[in-house]
């Protein structure tokens, strides 16, 4: 007999609240709060403006609230910033580029420079379809605490890995989405 297990104390009863085995099913009360509290889309626009716009675009990112997406690309998209925010968290912030070997040099040296971690070998996957372009995601880490300072930094890289100049043109794309009313 197992020391650890007490077989008398086992039954057939219910737990006390519960009438039946589908109580036990059923999700707690703060699971059904929860559920209640879904998000629901507030904006979902695209904007043009230029490299020096990149600030007010990420103190949005630092706004309390539900959450937040932005994507910055100059044109013909070779690269892209995305700035996520979930809720009260910090936003995080990854760069996008094709996976080409002066592409990624140019961005090594960009993170090296500015002393963020570099992540680890970004070979091409194994599987994948020929003659399909493959991008290499960069999560930048560690991220300045501030809007200024993290808007700072997507305008440097803008400016050195993309050779953009302060007019340059680029599309903002913003999702927010909030808890229900």
């Amino acid at each position: 007999m197992n020391e650890f297990v007490n077989f008398k104390k086992r039954s057939f009863t219910l737990p006390p609240g519960c009438k039946d085995l589908i109580d036990l099913l059923r999700p707690t009360a703060k699971a059904a709060i929860e559920r209640a509290q879904r998000l629901t889309p507030t904006r979902n626009e695209t904007v043009e403006g230029v490299l020096l716009d990149i600030g007010k675009y990420i103190l949005m990112a630092f706004e309390p609230g539900g959450i937040f997406t932005l994507v910055i690309t100059p044109p013909g998209g070779r690269l892209e910033v995305d700035v996520l925010r979930m809720r009260a968290e910090e936003p995080l912030v990854s760069v996008i580029f094709p996976n080409e070997p002066e592409e990624e040099r140019v961005v090594r040296r960009f993170f090296t420079r500015k002393g963020l971690e570099i992540p680890e070998g970004s070979r091409t996957p194994t599987s994948f379809i020929p003659n399909l372009p493959v991008q290499v995601v960069y999560h930048v880490l560690p991220l300045p605490g501030d809007a200024a300072g993290v808007s700072a930094l997507i305008e440097d890289f803008f400016r050195e890995c993309g050779k953009l100049e302060n007019n340059a043109p680029l599309k903002f794309h913003i999702e927010e989405a909030s808890n229900a009313a």
